[in-house]
Parts: C-alpha cells; structure tokens; sequence
C-alpha cells in the first residue's frame, strides 16, 4: 500500500507526537506518544491488500525477497514488532499491537486491491506455480516449455508456520529412482503412485485420495513422508487424524497436503469430510472468541492416509482412492532410518525434477489424451495419464489405474456384510426380486446365524435397504445391478437384483508377491522395455479422433492395435481362461456372441484386431492376443 492509503491513518494521528531521532542514533519516542500509532506509521514499508474471502495481506521486503504474510499472522507481527524495536529500541505492549494489527486489516480490507493467495500450488495464464519454501520464498514455474526456479511469483503464496522447503530441484534425474525407496508390489503399483504424485501438483483440480495398507513394518508412514517432502513438507510430517471437522478445516486453510498416519478406523463424519476435500465443498466454523464471523475454506486439496486395515470402504470415498497395500520388508533388506533418510535426500532433487518433467509433459499433452470409458474421477485420470506419458508409453497408466480401480471395488463389496451376502446369493440366481423383508430372511440364511448376530449385520428391512444403496455401485461394477421400485395398487417396495457376479482381478497377483518379485531399480529399463511390448488402445489423437473406432483409419492393418466397435457396460474382471485354438477366436456367431472370446463370460465390447472380430473384456485384450499370437 502506498503512502497514500494511509491518509485516513495521518488523520487520526496528526496530533500525536511524531518519532524522532535520538542522541544514540536511533530513533526515540516524544512521551506520551502512542505505541499504537507508532506501529500503523511504521507499517507504511509494507503493500496491503485483501482476498477474496476479505482476509488481510501484505507484501513486505526482507532481506533482498519479497514475502507475502497475512496481517494477522505470527510473521507479520514479528516483522511489525522488529521494526518498532528498530524505530524505538523498546518492546511494544500487546494491546497496542492489537489495535495496530486490527487497523491495518481495516484498511487493507477496505482500501487495498483485491488478490487472492496461494498455499503451495497455483495456476495462472497456463502455467503451474509451486512454492519451493525457502528462505528466499522462491518459486518453481512449470509451462509447457519447461521448468525453472524463479525469485518472485506474478502470484502470492503464503505460508503456515509449520512450512518446510522441497528440495531444490536439479535436472538430468530419472521417474525410476523413485522406486527404491517405494516398498510396492509390482510396477503397475508404482505407476499408479506416479500418476497419483502428479495429480497432487494439479492447481484448482479434483484430487484422489491415497490410502497405504500393509501390516506392521511395511513402510507405510515411511513411503508417505516420502511423497510429502515431495509435494508439501510440514511440521510435523506425519499427523494424527483430526478429531473433529473444525480441525479438518483449519488444517486444510493451511496447507496443501494433509497427510493422516497410522489410522485404525474413518468415522462417517470424516470420510464426508475427506470426499468434499477431495472433489471439492466448503465449510465453515465460528472464529474463536467471535460471535458473527467465520473462518471459511472452500476449495479441495490432497489427502493422505494411512493403516493396517482397510480403513477406505465406504463407496464414496473409495471411488475417490488410490488403494495400495504394501508388504513386510525382509529384516535383511531393511534400512536405518538415517541411512534410508541420507539416500533419499540425495536422490531428491533429480526425482523431483522428473517429476516437473512430468508436469511439463503434462501441459503438453493434456489436450490430446483421448480415453474411452473415463473412470471415475476422470479428469484425475486424464491428467495422469497426459504427465506420465513422460516416463511410458500411451495407455501405461490408465491401464494400471483400471486395474487398481477394479481391485478397491473388490474392497468395498468385502467389507460390506450385506455385499458378500448377495453376492453369494446371486451365485445361485439370475434375478431375484421381493421385499426388503424377505430379502433380509433370504440373506440372513445364506450368511448364517452366527454372522447375522454380528453389529453389522441389518435387523430391520429399512437398515437392509440402506446398506444395498451404498454397495449398490460396487455391485454394479462386479455384474450385480439392484434396482428399488413401488409395484401394485399399495405400492409394495420391491427390490430386484439381476445378473451374474463376474469373479474380480486376481487380488492375489499382487497382494501374495514376495520380496524378491519387487522390481530392481536396475532392471528398469528392461521392464519398461517389456511393457512397451504389450499392445495398447489406440487413443491417441488424430484426424479421426471423433471416430466411434477410437482410432485412424491407418490403423486398420496395425495387428498390435485392438479397435473397439462399441462401448459395453458389462465389461467387468473376469477370469483368466485362455481359448485353444484360433476357432475360438473366430466364433463370436450366435449363442456366444455376447460372450467374451477369452475368458467365455458374459459382457465385453466388439474390437477389430488382425482382421478379425472379436469380443473381448478390456481387461482380457493382452491374455487374448498373447494366446492368439502363440506367445
């Protein structure tokens, strides 16, 4: 703020005795002068703006750098309090601090520019900023042309005072060196992670939820301080769920990544709470000690979790994660944690430039990635997929997103009772249809007295009816559909399931691999080699991107390109079955021609591949033409 802006301030303080210099140099106060009035004066070295949510700020120059603080935080009092010292040689009182901090705020609020600030992330004309939380409040830039460290922003950011620095970051450095300090079961886990990690860079965007599983020694809290230094380093690193919402809400006012260790069980109220900070939603809560004002977030931000069990099983927050289970490390691998810390704070600055490599990438693709039957949180999964084509082929990752997706369904139905119970009724059933009552009777037989003894379990028809409406889309997506509708001339509620329940991916293929099935960071590239092997969906743009195929017209004779002739809702996991012989691949005629050519289930979509027309699963598609080309 200008000197200007202070007129009203002059106003009120002309009679006041003025600050003049003293025989030691220094400047001294004229009794009685005002403490108050000495500190507004004072504060003129500063520019004071306001947000949109009206929160007071200023720009204050230290030390060669501009900072930018809020008028009522702890650092710019401090800086106010160190220029009195400087101005009088004497501390200032509280209370006239108060009255101080209050004015500038008024003035701020009603006379500066309007702004908003920024935690950590923030986009403007284009391009990603990040504030790398240094001493010098630098910040890194991201356009489509690349990355660099730059001194001052053309935005504002503004820190907590639990704030710690990212590594610098240096360029040359590999995605790959990230994984040995990821304890993941398999590479398509650790795809998945990449993708999640730059999501979480993403300014004003939806953002999944991480959530690490393992037993005791796993590695959990370790792998997400890892991925905080990474993204938003604080004090401490790993916190404590939060016991009420109001501490969910000022956490999220602060930072940018809120990271929750070692959780045992997600009350309803939280996992809410989560989702609206996941996708978006707002809140509020009184400001202490006032009576008609709030504290106000709106917005979304990363959210880490972690625990021994599955904490994540409600639907709606489930739809939102990236579930990962890690697994026990070999005493004769393990790590001290200075020996584990030293390494990585080595290897820090390159992993974070390829992860800007990523961003970089990111902006330059984003708006060319074309993926046919978007998951849920889809704009997550776009963007990924845009930044990792950095580091894989096309389709590498939503690939391994589906196949992460399509296990967390396995989760939700597994820690519903009520979701095991009708899966194993429609094990034996086409359709059923009848009362919430005498469904209740039917499944309280097929799980058993004992079972239905327990908490979980529904004792009444309209409990049983809200417990299917939550499972209902995890249902869906293993072949289950439930449907509720009035029939007759009382309008007697009736509940239909109809279909087959499709057995989901082979969770064993990644929950039962040992220590020495994870990837060595030295055998990478041949991974990577063995990955760009496998065929992909053809998706990537062109001049026929609006093609129903999915993919040009040059791809017609392509035989490593598998062309999709129409989307299918029934293309759930299936089993791993692979056909004999090329007759099989060739009978897709009446009474299989709803059936999937390689694992003999119902659903799939038609595709073109080599000539041929086939339907297949789309996760079937690499088991099929592995078995079709003889490999």
């Amino acid at each position: 703020m200008s000197e200007d802006n202070f007129k009203n301030i002059e106003t009120i303080i002309e009679d006041a005795p003025d600050i003049a210099p003293g025989a030691n140099g220094k400047a001294e106060e004229k009794a009685p002068s005002k403490q108050a009035d000495i500190l507004i004066r004072l504060a003129r070295a500063a520019t004071f703006f306001h947000t949109p949510d009206d929160e007071a700020v200023a720009d204050i120059q230290l030390n060669g750098h501009r900072e930018t603080h809020l008028v009522r935080s702890l650092g710019f009092r401090k800086w106010l309090r160190h220029r009195f010292f400087q101005a009088t040689e004497s501390g200032c009182s509280n209370e006239a601090l108060k009255v101080a901090i209050d004015t500038i705020a008024a003035i701020a609020q009603h006379e500066g520019p309007e702004m908003p600030v920024h935690v950590r992330i923030a986009g403007h004309e284009g391009a990603i900023y990040i504030d790398l939380g240094d001493a010098s409040w630098r910040a890194i830039e991201v356009t489509s042309l690349g990355w660099k460290v730059i001194d001052e922003p053309p935005i504002r950011f503004v820190r907590a005072a639990s704030t710690r620095a990212l590594p610098v970051p240096a360029r040359g450095g590999s995605i790959e060196l990230l994984r040995s300090f990821c304890n993941l079961k398999t590479h398509d886990e650790f795809i998945v992670l990449v993708g999640h990690i730059l999501s979480m860079y993403r300014p004003d965007a939806n953002y999944p939820v991480l959530v690490l599983t393992g037993e005791q020694g796993t590695c959990k809290s370790t792998l997400m301080r890892i991925i905080t230094r990474l993204t938003d380093p604080s004090a401490p690193e790993n916190r404590s769920p939060p016991t009420t919402e109001d501490n969910l809400l000022v956490g999220a006012k602060r930072r940018h990544v809120l990271n929750f260790d070692n959780i045992s069980n997600i009350p309803d109220w939280l996992s809410d709470g989560i989702c609206r900070l996941a996708t978006g939603g707002g809140a509020g809560k009184r400001k202490l000690y006032e009576d008609d004002d709030e504290i106000l977030f709106e917005g979304r931000r990363p959210i880490l979790l972690n625990g021994i069990e599955d904490v994540a099983t409600r639907d709606d927050l489930v739809d939102r994660a990236n579930i990962i289970g890690l697994e026990a490390i070999p005493e004769a691998k393990r790590r001290t944690e200075a020996e584990f810390g030293a390494a990585f704070a080595a290897a820090a600055p390159q992993i974070f430039g390829a992860l800007l490599a990523g961003l970089v990438a990111g902006l330059n693709n984003l708006a060319s990635v074309r993926i046919i039957d978007k998951p849920r949180m889809a704009d997550v999964a776009v963007w990924a997929e845009a930044c990792t084509r950095a580091y894989w082929k096309p389709d590498t990752f939503i690939t391994a997103y589906r196949a992460s997706l399509a296990n967390s369904v396995e989760l939700v139905v597994e820690a519903s009772m009520v979701g095991t119970a009708v899966r194993q009724l429609m094990a034996s059933y086409t359709e059923w249809s009848g009362t919430a009552q005498e469904l209740l009777t039917k499944l309280t037989a097929v799980v058993g007295e004992q079972a239905a003894k327990q908490p979980g379990w529904p004792k009444r028809p309209n409990t049983l009816s809200n417990k299917l409406r939550r499972v209902a889309p995890a249902l869906r997506k293993v072949g289950i559909h439930i449907t509720h509708e009035h029939r007759g001339h009382a309008w007697t509620r009736i509940i239909t399931i109809t279909g087959r329940p499709e057995s989901g991916p082979e969770r064993s293929s990644a929950s039962s691999a040992s220590s020495a099935d994870m990837p060595d960071p030295s055998k990478n590239d041949l991974a990577a080699k063995n990955a760009d092997d496998l065929p992909t969906v053809a998706d990537d743009p062109s001049p026929f991107a609006d093609d129903p195929v999915g993919a040009s017209a040059d791809d017609a004779g392509d035989p490593q390109t598998i062309r999709r002739r129409s989307p299918s809702s029934a293309s759930g996991p299936c089993e791993q079955t692979p056909f004999t012989s090329d007759d099989d691949a060739d009978d897709v005629s009446d009474p299989f021609s709803d059936v999937c050519a390689h694992c003999g289930q119902l659903g799939g979509r038609e595709c073109a591949y080599d000539g041929r027309e086939v339907r297949l699963h789309e996760q079937c598609e690499h088991a099929w033409i592995d078995a079709y080309e003889g490999r």
